[in-house]
């Protein structure tokens, strides 16, 4: 009796110890293939993450006033001015370029001689995005490549007019551009805001001019722009 009790007393021990051994191999294997469907995952997060490349031809933009009676367009990072209902906020000009001020020629020769330097410039086309906040916080965001894409909601507050100086040039009056008008060659060169019947709700303005070659340009969900090439400016209540 007292040998068959020895007996058990000595196995019990080794069955823990075997018991253990297994959960521990068990739980290294488990861990062991976490680990390894964790590094599986990232690998191929990396192989199918895309990065993006601009490959505009044209990689300086810059919003301008123009001042008329002595024929400069100045480069601007806001403008203040007033806000009432059906009156022009402002125009502003787009220019291939970040110089301070630019004089000396006239309109066309100015604008082509900084877009034209780059024989790929046919490539690259200008957009532009609006943002405002109203003041119960509600943002509007619109990207606008066409005509088409200054018609929205947004307009209760904020009209917006494109133009293409450079096919007009020479004439001595010309309108907005029209989805009827609109074509691959077509350079939105120049944008005016115009303050509609909510303007009273609007906080801060925000306008950005871009440019672009080609879809890739914007994300695939949200439309929105997410080249390098642009530039942004402040507009404020006077």
């Amino acid at each position: 009796m007292k040998s068959g009790k020895k007996v058990l007393a000595l196995a019990l021990p080794c069955v823990m110890a075997m018991t253990l051994l297994l959960v521990s191999c068990q739980n290294a294997t488990g861990d062991q293939e976490t680990s390894g469907t964790q590094v599986a995952t990232q690998a191929t997060a990396q192989e199918t993450e895309t990065v993006y490349q601009d490959a505009s031809s044209v990689n300086e933009i810059g919003l301008y006033l123009k001042h008329r009676e002595i024929g400069s367009y100045e480069l601007i990072e806001e403008y203040t001015g007033p806000w009432t209902a059906g009156i022009d906020i402002k125009a502003f000009e787009a220019f291939a370029s970040n110089e301070a001020n630019i004089s000396g020629d006239t309109y066309g020769n100015l604008w082509k001689a900084r877009w034209f330097d780059n024989d790929e410039a046919q490539n690259s086309k200008i957009g532009y995005c609006l943002s405002f906040t109203l003041s119960d916080g509600k943002e509007y965001v619109q990207t606008m490549i066409r005509p088409s894409d200054t018609v929205g909601e947004f307009n209760d507050y904020i009209e917006v007019w494109i133009y293409d100086d450079i096919y007009n040039l020479g004439a001595s009056w010309y309108s907005h551009l029209t989805e009827a008008d609109f074509n691959e060659e077509s350079l939105c060169s120049s944008i005016k805001l115009t303050a509609a019947e909510k303007i009273g709700d609007v906080n801060t303005i925000k306008l950005k001019a871009f440019i672009y070659d080609s879809n890739s340009d914007f994300d695939s969900e949200s439309g929105e722009y997410i080249g390098i090439n642009s530039y942004e400016i402040t507009i404020n209540r006077e």
